[in-house]
């Protein structure tokens, strides 16, 4: 059992909410400033190193969009060239969170619908972000990826997501101290990044609405679905909605977060850049598919980070430079940027044809050099 206090015995829970609560705060005052007669916001998080990811994402949406960029840990210079570049509505968490800290402070912020957008997805389909911002009376969460459970129920991957207004209005159901971040039965440490972080506790009335809803976990051969000792994130928030009558709404059905498949003609879902890009990312531990797959997306960063150099902080040069040494150190060879791209073309061109890459300024990044480009 992971150990569930910290070294003065403050409860990690309880330790973690300390140093949300004025995170909490400084978004809702952002967000007060937000227009309140506009489409409902998407939020795109991301933390430093990562402007390169949130440059292109944005390419691939209309203007129209509410979308509203969180980042978290980022240096003044990354501030800096963020207003430079775009006017986007953009709120600082000026400290390091992760993603599961992101989902609890928009929860407790917002009380109406929202999205969220990976930042390293790229929606091909202006119309698919107006169907998934619809959504329906009773559906807590419009979804492209979900896990079904085996027990008569799906949990939502949050990747994109659109959580209905009916849920996040909900008292009730917050009466239950729900939030959207990971839950494991004995809480603790888990594996967050941060030494106040943990997974929360899953007990009491939250626990009875979860079991009622697939067993307790005996009756289950992985307690948790998954190869992780724990609820991912939205996992026990949808547990608790179906308990109170919700359903989820598969707006695509674009399978499992453990099959390779993360896209349609419609999205282009990387997977995993942020963990990907960690010094800390465990490759030898891979097997070769999931590895080469890696090895792709690490690519993927460098090649736009290089592209962008110049829009980008000076730091990021340095950056750069190591995502390049660390791919051709996994590799065990050198690379030209030719070869590179090549390589990270072939993980792109899933759904999008050689045509619209060679013709399509976004794709420049993975586009040989040789290729023309369309003019207007």
């Amino acid at each position: 059992m992971t150990d569930s206090t910290n070294p003065t015995g403050e409860s990690l829970e309880r330790e973690m909410d300390r140093v949300q609560a004025p995170l909490v705060e400084s978004l809702r005052r952002f967000r007060a400033g937000l227009a309140t007669n506009a489409a409902p916001p998407i939020y795109m998080f991301f933390t430093g190193g990562l402007l390169h990811w949130v440059f292109k994402a944005l390419e691939f949406l209309p203007r129209e969009v509410n979308l509203v960029l969180l980042g978290a840990g980022l240096s003044d210079e990354e501030k800096a060239c963020l207003a430079r570049r775009t006017d986007r509505p953009f709120h600082a968490i000026d400290q390091e969170v992760d993603d599961r800290t992101a989902w609890e402070l928009l929860w407790a912020v917002e009380r109406g619908p929202f999205g969220w957008l990976d930042v390293d997805a790229f929606v091909l389909d202006p119309d698919l972000m107006g169907e998934m911002s619809e959504v329906p009376e009773g559906v807590a969460f419009n979804c492209l990826w979900a896990h079904d459970t085996g027990r008569g129920v799906k949990l939502p991957y949050p990747h994109f997501v659109f959580v209905g207004g009916e849920l996040a209005a909900d008292e009730e159901l917050r009466a239950l101290g729900v939030t959207p971040g990971s839950y494991s039965y004995e809480g603790g440490q888990g594996r967050r990044r941060f030494p106040w972080a943990c997974d929360r506790r899953l007990d009491g009335e939250l626990r009875s609405a979860v079991d009622r809803v697939i067993g307790p976990p005996e009756e289950r051969d992985e307690p948790y679905f998954n190869e992780r000792p724990f609820f991912e994130p939205l996992q026990v928030l949808a547990l608790a909605a179906y308990d109170r009558g919700y359903r989820l709404q598969e707006v695509r059905t674009l399978g499992d977060r453990r099959d390779e498949d993360h896209w349609n003609e419609q999205i282009i879902h990387v997977s995993s850049v942020s963990y990907v890009v960690r010094p800390d990312f465990p490759w030898g531990e891979l097997p070769l598919s999931p590895r080469r797959r890696y090895l792709m997306i690490l690519v993927s960063d460098y090649l736009l980070a290089n592209d962008l150099a110049d829009e980008l902080p000076e730091a990021y040069r340095a950056q750069t430079a190591e995502r390049r040494a660390r791919v051709e150190a996994i590799a065990e060879k050198s690379f030209s940027d030719e070869r590179l791209r090549t390589a990270a073309r072939a993980l792109m061109t899933h759904c999008v044809s050689e045509e619209a890459i060679v013709a399509d300024e976004r794709w420049r990044f993975v586009r040989a050099t040789a290729d023309p480009v369309a003019v207007a």
